[in-house]
Order: structure tokens, then sequence, then C-alpha cells
């Protein structure tokens, strides 16, 4: 974020993910009776589960202003009360909705995932604003890595 940046120094992004949407079926079912799919998501009016004290929470509130953001101490109570339907969508970035979905077959008959790919969530390492050398030091090592994408992180998740 912004405002991470003015304590930090970033190194190149070693994985770029995007931002990704689970909403209750039963809350779709209920929208589209009067608007059509794209709508209801690209205002989305519901309550969203975000993990307390992340990015998210920000991204939540700017992309969803309509929207009622709940933050949770944990990812799993946030899912948990999704899948109860106390929730209407959890917010995260790809690679974590496409691990819950993946991660039990009810979830798809509960949840229904929506990847929002004209947005980027990079990953970099996070180091002093003063550490010049490390930093070099740290994006020289990642160009010298194999790119890692969130479909290899995915199946590295289902078979550890």
């Amino acid at each position: 974020t912004f405002a991470g940046a003015r304590k930090v120094r970033f190194s190149e992004p070693y994985l770029i993910l995007h931002h990704a949407l689970a909403v209750n079926q039963a809350y779709l079912a209920l929208r589209a009776k009067t608007d059509d799919l794209r709508t209801v998501i690209q205002h989305f009016k519901g309550s969203i589960g975000v993990l307390a004290g992340g990015t998210y929470v920000d991204f939540a509130q700017t992309n969803f202003p309509q929207a009622k953001v709940i933050g949770y101490t944990s990812w799993s109570d946030a899912i948990a009360a999704a899948k109860r339907g106390e929730l209407d969508a959890v917010y995260s970035d790809d690679f974590q909705i496409k691990l819950l979905m993946q991660s039990d077959a009810k979830n798809s008959l509960i949840l229904r995932a929506f990847v929002f790919t004209d947005t980027q969530d990079p990953l970099a390492i996070a180091v002093r604003h003063d550490s010049h050398q490390l930093l070099s030091l740290a994006n020289l090592y990642l160009s010298q890595q194999a790119p890692i994408t969130p479909k290899a992180l995915l199946k590295r998740a289902r078979n550890p």
C-alpha cells in the first residue's frame, strides 16, 4: 500500500495476485431477481468480510463503497460467517479465494467466486527505508528465481 511504502522500501514483486470476491449463492439469487449479475457485483451493496487490519479493508471500502465492510480477526472466521449466510461475501486475493473454493467441494455450492483481473495485489519483500544494499540484493535474488504463479501455489497447497 502507499502508506506502507512511506515506511519501508519494497523489492520488485515476486508474485502479482488479483482481488477476488466469494459471494454467498443465496445473496446472488435474491439480488438476481432485480439486477443482472454484473450490476450486482460491480455495485455490491451487501456485507463483505475481510481480515481486520489487512490491506483488503481499505480495498473493500474503496472498491465497494455501498457495501458494509466487516473486519474479522481470522480469515477462517470470515469464511465461516459467509458460509452460514451471516455475510454476503468475503474479499481477498485470488489465491485465497481459489484455495477456499478448492479446499472443499461443498464451498462451490454455497459460494461463487469472482476474480477481478483488472486489479493487482503485488507481493514484494519489505526492507528498511535506508537499506539500499539489502534492497538491491533482494531484487537480484528475485531476478534469478523462476517466476511464482498463483496456479503453482495452489498446486503446492493441495499437495504439500
